[in-house]
Order: structure tokens, then sequence, then C-alpha cells
């Protein structure tokens, strides 16, 4: 159980990056790593340019900053932060290597997690495990088990805004279940939800817990798929 007070939940996420924004912020918790860090370390990994004219180019070709305007292209470019542009480099990459794998990437998260020699991803895995889980309802007993009984965090995929598919950390605490949005314009904190399933379109999702934790109580995730 981990209380929603104790999340960081100020990522906003620009363009299609809410993987790498639900998992900096479940490894937040954990490890107190800025978010930036792991977006540079994946760009580190898969040896993404991250020079000015490299962000420019991801920039130019980035649905999320294509405007008719020139002016309004301009200020958003100039009003981009750094983990913005970090985002973009992400963004640019991420969505092209699982595709090209023909895996998801749920999966290819949790692939960076346990083979990443940065230094954001080695001590996330240094200090919390984590176990895919292909369908959520056909193991809800379980995960449920694991968010109330555990320090443990879930990142779950379910039908998005747009109609695709969306990102976003579940945990439980003392007043129920809860979600850390990563959306734009989302509202502040964590907000309840009345169960896991009550998602539109629940799918598959990471499951984190914390390592020291599963080694001296004993864990859940024998009872869920590793793979």
């Amino acid at each position: 159980m981990i209380n929603r007070t104790r999340l960081n939940s100020s990522f906003e996420q620009y363009g299609d990056t809410c993987i790498l924004g639900s998992y900096a912020i479940v490894s937040n918790f954990y490890t107190e790593i800025p978010f930036l860090d792991f977006f540079k370390d994946f760009c580190k990994d898969f040896d993404i340019g991250t020079e000015e004219n490299d962000f420019k180019k991801y920039f130019s070709e980035h649905f999320n900053s294509q405007h008719p305007d020139y002016i309004q292209r301009i200020t958003r470019w100039f009003n981009l932060t750094e983990l913005n542009k970090y985002e973009l480099a992400y963004d640019y990459s991420f969505h092209r290597e699982y595709s090209s794998r023909n895996i998801n990437g749920l999966n290819l998260m949790k692939e960076i997690h346990e083979i990443s020699k940065q230094n954001s991803f080695e001590s996330s895995r240094n200090s919390f495990s984590l176990s895919y889980i292909p369908v959520v309802k056909n193991d809800i007993v379980n995960v449920i088990d694991c968010l109330a009984c555990e320090e443990s965090l879930l990142m779950i995929a379910f039908q998005g805004e747009r109609g695709g598919r969306h990102i976003s950390v579940v945990g439980y605490d003392n007043n129920g279940f809860y979600m850390i949005e990563t959306r734009p314009n989302k509202t502040n904190g964590a907000v309840g939800i009345s169960n896991i399933t009550s998602l539109p379109d629940v799918g598959d999702a990471l499951l984190a817990i914390q390592v020291n934790d599963k080694e001296e109580k004993g864990s859940y995730t024998h009872l869920i798929p590793a793979n």
C-alpha cells in the first residue's frame, strides 16, 4: 500500500510520452530520481541525437507541434522546457522501436528497466521489480492484493480520450484506489477511482513492487506471469 500523497504527480506529458512518464512517476517514488533523467538516459541507451538541431528536427515532425501559424510554432518552440525537448526525442524513437520489433510499449519498457546500463534505470531495477501482466482482468485479485499489501504501483493501459491506448499509474491506500494522470489539463494530484476495472477497456500492465519489500516480506509476483 502506498499513500497517494507520497507520489510526485507533477509530470505532464508533451506528446505520446505516457509510458516513460508513468515509469518515471513510479520510479521517482522509490528512488527520487528526477523525471528528466529517465528521458536523457533513454536517449543515451538508443543513441538518439540530443543536439539543438536534433531537437528542432523532432519538433518539426511532431504532431503536437505542427501549427499552420508560424508565430504559434515559434512561440511553442521557445516555451519548450528541457524535459519537453527530451520528450520529443523519446517520442521520435520509442514507438518506432517497439513497432519495428513487433512488441508493445510496456514490454519494451520492461526490457529497458531490466537491461539498461544507464544510471536511472539501474537504480530503478535495484529498487523495484516489474512484472508484465498481459490481461489485468484475468489477474485482478492478485493485482489488488499486491497494491494493498506491498509497496506496489501499477502502470496500466486503457482506452485514451483520442481512441488510442493510454498509460497511467494506479495505486491503493486507505482511501481506496487512485490514479496519477500524465495528460495535459489533468486534475492536480491523485484522482480517486472506484476500481481498476472502472477504467475504459483495461488491457495489459506493469506491476512494480519494491525490491526490499519483496525480499523481506515475500511477494505476490509468483502468482502473476513474469513474461
